[in-house]
């Protein structure tokens, strides 16, 4: 009885630690380009301590790569992704950053609100664990 216990406190364990987020979304930068139709948005993330997660371009093909997605918005119109630069090893860790940059709509003097993902996989010394997911949003922009 007390192995299946053990078992199942493990199993539990196991879940609960892959349903947990290993970066936080800490918030962006806005940069006017000297062109007024560009736009340079820095979005600063951090990383748990005591893990990482891959580069953009993982060092081996059998990792997942971070990627970073922003939702389509009618004013603006991503032109280019640039990431921190990766360790060595081509980890990220601490805080990273990844500058957008992007074609704004100046006839639009709404606010503008754009929603983005992150899809990380993240990784301790011991383990790396499933793939995950950080919705994050820039508000007026």
């Amino acid at each position: 009885m007390n192995c299946f216990r053990s078992m199942v406190l493990f199993l539990l364990g196991t879940v609960f630690m892959n349903g947990q987020e290993f970066v936080q979304f800490e918030g962006a930068e806005l940069r006017e380009m000297s062109d007024h139709q560009l736009m340079e948005v820095t979005l600063f993330f951090k990383v748990m301590e005591g893990h990482y997660i891959q580069s953009e371009r993982p060092k081996s093909e059998y990792l997942i790569p971070t990627e970073i997605q922003i939702a389509e918005h009618a004013s603006f119109r991503l032109i280019s992704t640039e990431f921190s630069k990766a360790r060595s090893n081509h980890r990220l860790d601490g805080v990273f950053r990844v500058i957008l940059r992007a074609r704004v709509d100046e006839a639009s003097n709404l606010k503008r609100e754009v929603k983005g993902t992150l899809a990380y996989q993240a990784c301790s010394d011991k383990q790396c664990f499933f793939p995950r997911t950080l919705d994050f949003q820039i508000q007026n922009l």
